[in-house]
């Protein structure tokens, strides 16, 4: 979450400043080892980079704006001013939500931004062979273009003018077959959330439970995808055929099913990248409105990695879900959502991901 920078507005939230979203109230405890730093400073990005390395993580998803410029670059362009990345690599979200949800419109420009100052880069970071890009909303995205179809033909044009997406969506909530076959048929090839935290429970409730609803959510997730696939392979998949006949009868649905009737056969597939979460609580943000999940912890953090590697161990072979863990985040700090070292925990949550990836 690349919105740490000198001066930020973030840092106020955290310190309970006046003027700031909690004005009164401190949150010391997630007062980051390093202090209260400048990110877009080289120096935060070697330290970040350093540390993730040592805890085995792979790479880091930049979140990325655009408001007719890229906006909060500053820790993207730090990653890029250095030598050495420690093996970290990196790629980009794109952030879409209010006020952002109007970017849509200016793809082209966006996309040879990317091709420019990021996918040539020896360092980023590829699946399949493809630069990995989540998108936050597809909802929005639909939306700001009209309907799936413009989003189809746009994201078909995005993949063939950059030689290649490997384009992943956010679906923060529990999976419908309505909403997975709207992301086949708009040309995603995989998908994954953000976080699973708004449909999880009430405003206040425990990490156990939270963790609890994530691992039910990533079954759900694999068997439908599991029949979705089966189905675009040719192959039989009742679940999904049932799901299909009570849709015929809804003409809302007639011309989205009719394209998704018509990939029958063809061997594309919809995959699943199984997202983790060390905890949450955004009262610096939202106060009364506030998500809260209490109790978290480094070990019950490391037992919910624990059965994500083996959620992914045993889903392998049938090839719908991918050989990745995202954690969700590194430094949200506001949102109660982090493994960088804080004064409060020290390394130990990125202990847990060592100790549960060995």
């Amino acid at each position: 979450m690349p919105g740490w920078q000198k001066g930020s507005p973030f840092w106020r939230d955290l310190k309970g400043l006046s003027g700031s979203r909690s004005p009164g109230i401190p949150w010391p405890e997630r007062k980051p080892l390093l202090g209260y730093y400048p990110e877009g400073e080289s120096w935060v990005a070697a330290r970040h980079l350093g540390w993730a390395a040592e805890a085995g993580i792979d790479f880091f998803v930049y979140n990325w704006y655009w408001t007719g410029r890229p906006y909060l670059e500053h820790a993207l362009r730090a990653y890029l001013s250095l030598k050495n990345h420690h093996g970290v690599r990196f790629a980009i979200m794109w952030v879409n939500h209010p006020p952002f949800q109007r970017s849509a419109k200016d793809w082209r420009k966006i996309l040879f931004y990317w091709k420019k100052n990021y996918f040539s880069h020896p360092e980023y970071l590829r699946l399949q062979g493809q630069p990995l890009v989540l998108i936050f909303s597809p909802r929005k995205f639909r939306k700001e273009l009209s309907g799936w179809q413009k989003a189809a033909r746009i994201i078909a044009e995005m993949k063939k003018l950059a030689g290649g997406l490997f384009l992943v969506a956010c679906l923060n909530r529990p999976a419908t077959y309505e909403k997975l076959g709207l992301l086949v048929l708009e040309g995603y090839d995989a998908v994954t959330a953000y976080n699973y935290v708004g449909y999880s429970g009430p405003r206040v409730d425990t990490y156990e439970n939270l963790i609890r609803f994530y691992r039910k959510t990533w079954e759900d997730y694999a068997s439908k995808l599991r029949e979705i696939n089966l189905f675009l392979a040719g192959q039989k998949a009742p679940e999904l055929e049932e799901v299909i006949a009570r849709l015929r009868r809804e003409r809302r649905h007639k011309k989205a099913l009719e394209s998704f009737l018509a990939l029958k056969g063809s061997g594309r597939k919809l995959l699943y990248l199984v997202p983790t979460i060390p905890g949450w609580d955004d009262r610096p943000w939202k106060g009364r409105e506030a998500f809260v999940r209490l109790g978290s912890t480094p070990a019950k953090f490391a037992r919910h990695l624990t059965e994500a590697r083996h959620f992914v161990s045993s889903h392998r072979k049938e090839g719908t879900v991918l050989p990745v863990v995202l954690i969700e985040a590194w430094n949200e700090f506001a949102e109660g959502s982090y493994i960088e070292p804080t004064l409060a925990w020290g390394k130990a949550y990125l202990e847990a991901v060592k100790k549960a990836f060995k």
